[in-house]
Parts: C-alpha cells; structure tokens; sequence
C-alpha cells in the first residue's frame, strides 16, 4: 500500500465487493488509518536474536528515555541569562519485570554471566528492542537500545498477606537509544 492514497484504496475495494462486506472493510480501514494514542499495555522485547518468545515477557517496561547533558556558560558582563550548550544525550537504565523465571532461562544466564562472575568473563552486551503493538499485533512505535547489559537483578519482596506473583526486576544500561520508523502502511 506503500504511495498509495488510503481514498484511493477505498474506492477500489468498494468496486470489488458487496455493499454488505464494504461496510465491514470501511470500518476496518477506518480503524487502520486512525492515529490513536497507543495504549501501553500490548508490548513485545525482545533482546539479542536468541531468546524464545516465553523468556521474553515481561510484566513492565520502564526507563525508556533520553535526557540532553547540558553545559551553563555564563558570559562576562550579561547577567539576564547564560548560555545552555549541549553536551552529549545520555540514557536512564531501561527497566524489565517479569514473574521470576526458571535458572535455564537464556535471560537468567545471561544475567548470571554477566553479574555473578566477578569479570571472570568479559560482559557480552546484545541489543534490546521494545515494540509497542497495534491490535493487528504489529509494531506501532519501536525502540532500540544498543549494546545493552544488565547492572542491576532484584528480586521485589515477598508478603505472606498477599496473592501476587514473584517478580524480578532487571535493570540494563547500553550505549545508544533509537526510535525507529514504523511506517509500514
């Protein structure tokens, strides 16, 4: 559909159909070509290339954020204002939490190699990717976190009181976050 005018489209569906399926089709197109704000809670991360889709999902996604360091310059003799010059964008660490996963998870050795060795191995890092879904399941706003590792893996406290599931916390820091184009209409 990529150069294609969504009216132009309409029409020519609505040429090869009933009148009863092109009401469905226009309700659906409708929906296809609504910009909505996304709801948060249909996500998908996936991290390097080899983690099954089970080992992969979380609960909670958090940290997804670029933040510009930025530098006061104050000029000699003007004291209405000083000068904010940027430095270098830098990144929060991204937050994972999932219901705590069995030891021969990829995840979980990854994390144990990678915080439980005293650096007797070097850290392999692997990019993270978080997409935000559609109801079609596809991605509607994607961020990709390069060579990402985990620094941090708690486990949140237990209550006796409560009915809740056990959940870790792992928090990674990488080099660089993107938002990529998900322009796929």
């Amino acid at each position: 559909m990529e150069g294609i005018n969504p009216l132009e489209y309409v029409i020519l569906i609505t040429k090869r159909s009933t009148t009863r399926n092109t009401m469905s089709l226009l309700n659906d197109l409708t929906q296809l070509f609504r910009k909505d704000p996304r709801p948060a809670f249909h996500f998908m991360v996936s991290i390097g290339t080899t983690f099954t889709t089970k080992d992969t999902s979380f609960r909670e996604v958090s940290g997804i954020s670029v933040d510009m360091k930025l530098d006061e310059i104050k000029e000699g003799g003007e004291n209405r204002f000083t000068y904010q010059v940027p430095l270098r964008a830098s990144g929060t660490k991204l937050s994972l939490k999932r219901g705590i996963a069995e030891l021969d998870s990829p995840l979980v050795v990854w994390c144990k190699k990678c915080l439980e060795t005293d650096f007797d191995v070097p850290i392999v890092t692997k990019d993270v990717t978080v997409r935000l879904l559609n109801q079609w399941h596809l991605p509607a706003a994607v961020w990709n976190f390069a060579n990402a590792y985990p620094v941090k893996w708690e486990v949140e406290g237990f209550h006796s009181m409560k009915n809740e599931v056990a959940i870790e916390k792992i928090d990674m820091v990488y080099t660089t976050c993107r938002r990529e184009d998900v322009t796929w209409l």
